[in-house]
């Protein structure tokens, strides 16, 4: 039986968008995250690291990820909890809030970002 070689040079590849980048991290958390594995924390710093690298070295538009309403998935969050728009301070916060762990708070995450693209 071949071993699977869960270096993350391996899964980046079939990266295109922000949908194909959470299906590989939910597909490989450990190769993906490192050995923490599902993380809220270290979810948002590879998005917010991925955006700035992406800024930092010009990256054209149309070759940045894409692919995701991020703006209908706050007010989609905002309507689904009932909050007024000053209550909310992000997704990933809320998840934090919604959670009792850093990792229950990944779980939510990823659940509410499949239940949202599965309506769309």
């Amino acid at each position: 039986m071949e071993k699977e070689d869960n270096h993350i040079l391996n899964h980046i590849k079939g990266v295109k968008d922000w949908p194909s980048f959470f299906a590989t991290i939910q597909e490989h958390p450990i190769s993906m995250m490192g050995y923490g594995g599902k993380s809220i924390n270290t979810l948002e710093g590879m998005m917010t690291g991925i955006c700035w690298a992406q800024i930092l070295h010009n990256v054209p538009e149309d070759e940045c990820l894409s692919g995701f309403d991020w703006g209908g998935f706050d007010e989609w969050l905002i309507d689904k909890y009932k909050l007024e728009p000053d209550e909310y301070s992000g997704s990933h916060q809320l998840a934090r809030d919604e959670a009792d762990s850093d990792k229950k708070a990944f779980v939510l995450w990823m659940q509410w970002f499949d239940e949202f693209t599965s309506k769309r």
